[in-house]
């Protein structure tokens, strides 16, 4: 081979090589078969000792096996095969030994004694006899199990975590919180208005007195619900005036009763009033020239008025 090697190397160098007079002919002639091996042939057989052949998904476990139960030396008084049985049922939500249909897998399982305990091993095959899933208990680098008992209930644990995986607990969403609810203050109720009003104004007369003269007024009046009555007075106090050189006074006295009916802000009223007028002339000497009097006299009337 290093000949061969060493052949390539005087014929590419075309001689050039120190040694190359010590390749014998027959070994220049197969450089060029190991150049175009080197160039093509090794490249490829890298790639390929390389390559893997990919993955293959594990297969589904199945849903029943039948159960082959050995126990082993030193473990020959550790429980039957039905505690082993009764261990799975407990933790598989199926009847993973079920007969109906025959299952093709086996669920092969070894007890044994191990120092002064036990240890055990679990292993599913297929229906060709491959091995697709294996457990020991405990493990090499753990103490045995102190009794048999928890070793079938290690062994059935791990089984069934391979035939039926337990799916992880549903995540609920966070909670909604609603922001309060905030209620308006209640409304102030209004004060309840006095069933019985008292008021006083005064007034200016220009018509009535013969000259510009104050008054006054008074009211009094109650409401019940809807309805209103009032008691106004009205008095004009004497004025007087000096007319076509006579002295001329008047004086006046009103009353009346307003009854009224309330709807909302509005009202309808009745009126009826007394009106008393008083009047006279006299002259600078004091004699009285003629007097007049005005006889009290009634009247009625209606009008629409607001309260606000």
């Amino acid at each position: 081979m290093w000949q061969l090697f060493q052949s390539f190397v005087c014929g590419v160098a075309e001689c050039g090589y120190p040694k190359c007079d010590s390749v014998p002919p027959q070994a220049m002639r197969t450089a060029p078969i190991l150049a175009i091996y080197l160039l093509f042939c090794l490249p490829t057989a890298a790639r390929a000792a390389g390559s893997s052949p990919p993955a293959q998904a594990p297969s589904p476990p199945p849903r029943a096996a039948r159960l082959e139960y050995v126990r082993g030396p030193g473990a020959e008084r550790c429980p039957g095969e039905q505690a082993f049985r009764d261990a799975v049922s407990a933790k598989v939500a199926r009847d993973f030994f079920s007969t109906n249909p025959p299952p093709s897998a086996r669920l092969v399982v070894r007890l044994g004694r191990r120092e002064a305990g036990y240890s055990g091993s679990a292993e599913l095959r297929n229906a060709a006899g491959a091995v697709t899933w294996s457990m020991v208990f405990p493990g090499p680098d753990h103490p045995p199990a102190a009794t048999c008992a928890s070793l079938i209930a290690a062994l059935a644990f791990g089984v069934s975590l391979e035939v039926d995986p337990v799916d992880p607990p549903p995540v609920d969403p966070p909670p909604v919180v609603e922001p309060p609810i905030v209620k308006p203050p209640p409304a102030k109720p209004e004060a309840p208005s006095a069933p019985f009003r008292i008021g006083a104004s005064p007034w200016v007369n220009f018509a009535t007195a013969p000259r510009v003269a104050l008054g006054l007024s008074l009211g009094l009046g109650f409401r019940v619900a809807w309805f209103s009555l009032d008691l106004e007075g009205r008095w004009d106090p004497p004025a007087s005036a000096i007319l076509h050189g006579a002295e001329v006074g008047t004086s006046r006295f009103v009353g009346a009763l307003v009854p009224c009916g309330h709807v909302r802000y509005f009202a309808g009223c009745l009126l009826a009033e007394v009106d008393s007028l008083r009047g006279g002339r006299q002259s600078r000497s004091s004699e009285m020239l003629d007097c007049m009097q005005q006889q009290p006299s009634l009247h009625v009337s209606r009008n629409v008025r607001t309260d606000r």
